[in-house]
This record gives C-alpha cells, sequence and structure tokens, in this order.
C-alpha cells in the first residue's frame, strides 16, 4: 500500500501529445485570472480603512478584518464574531514589527488563521477560517501600500 505519491509504482504512460492548451481549460475563480494589483489607501482616512476592510472581506473565508495604528489602537474593525481576542494579538504583533524588520506575519491559531501585515504607522490583520486561502490573502497583503 503507497503511503505517498512517490511510493507508488511509476508507469511508462506519457502525455506529451495531447495539443492542449490554456484555452482547452475552464477556470471558475476570476481571483485566479488577473495578477493581483497594487492597491493604495491613506488609512489616515476613515473611508479608506473602510475600502481596505470590504476589499479583504470579500475574499473567500475571511471573518473579519481589522485596520490599527503601528502601536496597536485599533481604528476600525468589520468581523463576523466578536474580535475582542484578536486586539492583543494585533498589539503583540505591532511590537514584535517594530523590533523586527518583518513584513507580514501568519500565525494559525487553530481553528482560524490570523495574517498581520505592517503598512507605514498602521497595521492590517485579517481573520480567516482555516478553509481560505491564505496564500491568496497573504499575496494580497503584500501589494496593499499607504499613500503618502
Amino acid at each position: 500500500m503507497p503511503l505517498a505519491t512517490w511510493d507508488e509504482p511509476q508507469t511508462d504512460t506519457v502525455f506529451d501529445d495531447l495539443g492542449l492548451s490554456a484555452d482547452d481549460f475552464e477556470f471558475d475563480d476570476p481571483e485566479y485570472g488577473v495578477a493581483p494589483t497594487t492597491r493604495t489607501y491613506d488609512l489616515a482616512l476613515p473611508g479608506d480603512q473602510d475600502a481596505l476592510i470590504q476589499t479583504l472581506g470579500r475574499f473567500s473565508g475571511v471573518q473579519g478584518v481589522m485596520v490599527c495604528r503601528a502601536s496597536g489602537e485599533v481604528l476600525r474593525v468589520k468581523a463576523v464574531r466578536d474580535p475582542a481576542g484578536l486586539g492583543g494579538v494585533v498589539a503583540a504583533s505591532a511590537m514584535l514589527f517594530q523590533k523586527r524588520a518583518l513584513k507580514l506575519l501568519s500565525a494559525d491559531l487553530g481553528g482560524q488563521t490570523v495574517c498581520v501585515c505592517p503598512l507605514g504607522g498602521y497595521c492590517v490583520a485579517v481573520v480567516a477560517t482555516s478553509q481560505a486561502n491564505v496564500g491568496r490573502l497573504i499575496v494580497e497583503l503584500q501589494q496593499l501600500r499607504v499613500a503618502a
């Protein structure tokens, strides 16, 4: 009984001449059809804070988004459940970012994953379920910029 792909018996089947291209496949998820673009927000403005929260909240599996100052002060939150416990995680992350040259932090908290990204004098935290595509969230967070 094979335990992994590399333990399975190898066959001589070759699929080189199928003549397939990307046009022969159907891509259901529009997020993967377009490369992520850089998004710029002025996080001093409540309208831009809300726009950022709405943008990140559209991704599948996202349960909450929090915008904070680098000191850990919470400015805006939208969450499915009470985000009281998240404030401590973000504050600790903000302090960690001040001491190190980190650009992103992702932590698995059991049934949830928290991704925290520093943006100038601010931090953005995203809470997602275990079914969320965390890699996609990380890519999106890396595309965020703060307006000067």
